[in-house]
Formats: structure tokens, C-alpha cells, sequence
């Protein structure tokens, strides 16, 4: 949950999931309201306790989490073996920072500190002549705010163990998130559980299986995982200190295979997210490059050459490339979904008008009767064909001049007939 810091206590309060929480808060923020400072420390803890354990109940309830299951029931045996026994309460705190990493080191310091003093407020120390320890209001106040930011108020309590949720959620539904759409809903739903470190392991797992794994699950489902890392990304994006421990972590990122099909996804991945190419080693840049420029057959979508704009310093600098590749026909397909993803990776640039012509381009190569009804495909689009200008339609129209390929198709007809139409 993220509130204003400089939020009030009762305003903080209004966020606590729990009801049953959010009274026994109550009951600690009366006594210090009253003064009653000792009494506000020692119930603050006792609240805190009793989130936890509803914190774990219900995220083994929404996920079968093996960690929270194992740890209600050490505290059910705990407690029938001596109901007056404490020593499971920090000990939950720490889980949830070693094993979920629901919280961090900060907070786990500020949790450590308010058991302390809630000792201190409970128990008289022999040492002081049997004195109680009395918090002052300022010091009350500092460990109420801590308790509501560090965790009363924190819902994101899913930890990197989800992953595997995620996975096989999106295999066993494959024929719903086969529709891309539909996995953004999904992964934002989850996030919206899960602390900053604990999305960034699961965007790694993420993309272990998308760019790495050749197994027959990872090859099935890759287009679905690697959209799941996609949106992941944009969830770590979000967090400085990730993007710096990803440049940390840079020979993680380089593990991946170099097959084919495997790359054509990486090299869409890294389209869209330029800087995590940009701090890859030359190394790793250079066979990226090499890559690219191999004819490879079993590259049948072009999609190494299509989707390598991070390998280029500018925009400008890629549309050149393109244009030179279908030009010489190197690449021999270029559909709408090239158009489009180009497009994407391009959304800040206006891209249009030089898209525009490279696809007439495209159109005016046609070298067979086939070729040229694929080639037409493209511009005869209604998104694409309504986008051109007259200049652009004339030169479409006029390509059936100068190309029998075009012009001696069945097709020929009808197709300057609605470029014709289009022009008027």
C-alpha cells in the first residue's frame, strides 16, 4: 500500500486490510491519545502479532503458500504446548522478511526495536532499581507510524514463491492468455501483492524461461511467458535500486540461448527495452549483431532483422537498414504485424510517412504473381491504405506500369481499382 508518509495516524489506520486489526489498532491509538504510552507499546506489538498471523493465513488461504502453511502450524504447536510462549512472534517477522521479502532490512529493524521496547514497557529491569521503561509521547508516536508503514498497512504480502502460480496459471488457462490482452490483468492483480524485490525475482524467473529455456514447456508457452516478462519489466522499471541490481546481475541477463526461435523473443524483448541491451558487454552486443546478420532459414519471420532496433543508435538509422533489407529482398516478409510492432517500438517517433513509403517500397518489389498479392495484402490494409496521401497513391497506382508482375496478376484489377477509390 502506498500512503503519503506525512499521513496521520488515523488516516494511516483507514488502510489496515484487516477489521479485526483495525480495532485492536484503535485500542492502541486511545492509550496514546490518553498518555497512556506503555500501554500503547506493549498492545502496538500485539497488534503487529496478530497481522502477521492474518497476513499468513490469508496468504496461504489465496495461494497455498508452503512457507505459511508450515508456519501456522509450528505456532498451532507452539501454542498447545504452552499457550503463554512468545518465541514464534519475532521469528514470524523475520520470515517475512528472510523468506517473502514482504519487508526489508528498515523495516524489520524498526519491528525488531518495537519488541524491545515493548519488553522494556512490560517487564521492570532489576539493574534500575525495578523501574518500568516509560516511552515518551514523540518516541510512541514514531513506533505507531512504523508499525502502520512497515506492515499494518501493507497488502503486497505475495512472495517470489508465486512464480510458479503465475506459470502454471497461464498454461493451465493457455487458450484464455493465448489472447495477450489478457495477461496484463493477471500480472498487474498480482503485483499489486508483491513487494518490489519479490517482483523482481519472479520477473528473473520470468525471464530465464522466456530467453533461456529450451524445454518442451518453455517452447510451448514462450509467447505467453515472454509477454508475462514484459509486463513484469515495466512493474521493476518502476524502482531505481532494481535497475541498478540488474546492471549487477549483468551475467544473469546474458544467459540465454541462442537458438533461432528463442532469440527472435529476445530480440522483441530488447525492442522494447533498449537499456537492457545497452548494458549488456560488447561481447554479448557483438553476438547479438552477429546473430542478426546470419542468414538463418529457420528464421522464416525475419524477426531477427525486423526486431533488432536496439541495435541501432537511432531510429533513422534502422528505418535505412530496413528499407535496404526488403529492398534486396533479404527480407522476404512483411506483413501488418511487422508494421505494427515497428510502430510500437517506435510510439514516441513520428515513424508514420517513412513507414508508409517502406511499405510501398515493399509493394513496388514484387517479383511473382504471389509475392505481389502478399505485398499487397499490407498496403491494401484499411488502417494502412486510409493513412496514405494522394503522392503516396499515385505511386502505388503507378507501379502497375512499370511491374507485370503486378499489373498481370488476377488481382490486378480490383486492387487499383480501391487504391483508384482511395485517391478520390
Amino acid at each position: 500500500m502506498n500512503t503519503d508518509r506525512s499521513m496521520g495516524i488515523e488516516g494511516k489506520a483507514e488502510y489496515i486490510e484487516s477489521s479485526a486489526t483495525r480495532n485492536y489498532f484503535s485500542e492502541v491509538y486511545s492509550c496514546y491519545i490518553n498518555g497512556n504510552y506503555r500501554a500503547a507499546v506493549v498492545s502496538l506489538w500485539s497488534v503487529l502479532v496478530c497481522d502477521a498471523v492474518y497476513k499468513t493465513q490469508k496468504l496461504f488461504e489465496l495461494t497455498g503458500d508452503i512457507w505459511a502453511q508450515k508456519k501456522l502450524a509450528a505456532i498451532e504447536k507452539l501454542q498447545q504446548e504452552n499457550s503463554k510462549s512468545s518465541e514464534w512472534e519475532l521469528d514470524l517477522f523475520e520470515g517475512f522478511y528472510t523468506n517473502k521479502k514482504f519487508i526489508g532490512i528498515g523495516e524489520i529493524s524498526n519491528i525488531r526495536d518495537i519488541q524491545k521496547k515493548r519488553h522494556l514497557c512490560a517487564h521492570p529491569v532489576l539493574s534500575e532499581d525495578n523501574a518500568l521503561y516509560t516511552p515518551n509521547r514523540d518516541s510512541v508516536k514514531s513506533m505507531i507510524l512504523n508499525a502502520l508503514d512497515d506492515f499494518l498497512i501493507r497488502n503486497n504480502y505475495y512472495g517470489k514463491d508465486v512464480f510458479p502460480i503465475l506459470r502454471d496459471t497461464l498454461k493451465e488457462d493457455s487458450e484464455f492468455y493465448s489472447e495477450l490482452r489478457n495477461i496484463k490483468p493477471l500480472i498487474i492483480k498480482y503485483c499489486q501483492r508483491l513487494t518490489r524485490p519479490a517482483t523482481y525475482q519472479i520477473f528473473k524467473d520470468f525471464y530465464k524461461f522466456s530467453f533461456r529455456l529450451n524445454d518442451e514447456d518453455a517452447v510451448k508457452y514462450r509467447r505467453m511467458n515472454r509477454t508475462a516478462c514484459l509486463h513484469l519489466y515495466k512493474e521493476v522499471k518502476k524502482t531505481p535500486s532494481l535497475i541498478l541490481k540488474m546492471k549487477e546481475e549483468r551475467d544473469f541477463f546474458e544467459n540465454v540461448s541462442f537458438k533461432t526461435n528463442t532469440l527472435t523473443f529476445l530480440f522483441h524483448f530488447l525492442s522494447l527495452n533498449r537499456e537492457i541491451y545497452e548494458n549488456f558487454s560488447e561481447e554479448m552486443r557483438d553476438r547479438l549483431r552477429a546473430c542478426r546478420d546470419k542468414e538463418a532459414e529457420d528464421d522464416v519471420f525475419y524477426g531477427l532483422k525486423i526486431a533488432s532496433m536496439f541495435l541501432f543508435k537511432t531510429p533513422d538509422d534502422y528505418f535505412v537498414f530496413l528499407k535496404n533489407e526488403l529492398d534486396n529482398n533479404i527480407i522476404k516478409r512483411f506483413t501488418l504485424a511487422e508494421h505494427l510492432f515497428i510502430s510500437e517500438v517506435f510510439h514516441d517517433v513520428d515513424c508514420r510517412e517513412i513507414l508508409q513509403n517502406i511499405s510501398i517500397s515493399y509493394a513496388e518489389n514484387s517479383s511473382t504473381y504471389d509475392d505481389a498479392d502478399n505485398r499487397f495484402d499490407l498496403v491494401l490494409n484499411e488502417s494502412l491504405l486510409n493513412s496514405f496521401t494522394s503522392e503516396q497513391l499515385n505511386k502505388l497506382i503507378s507501379c502497375f506500369d512499370s511491374n507485370s508482375q503486378i499489373s498481370s496478376r488476377r488481382r490486378s484489377g480490383i486492387d487499383k481499382r480501391n487504391f483508384a477509390k482511395n485517391e478520390n
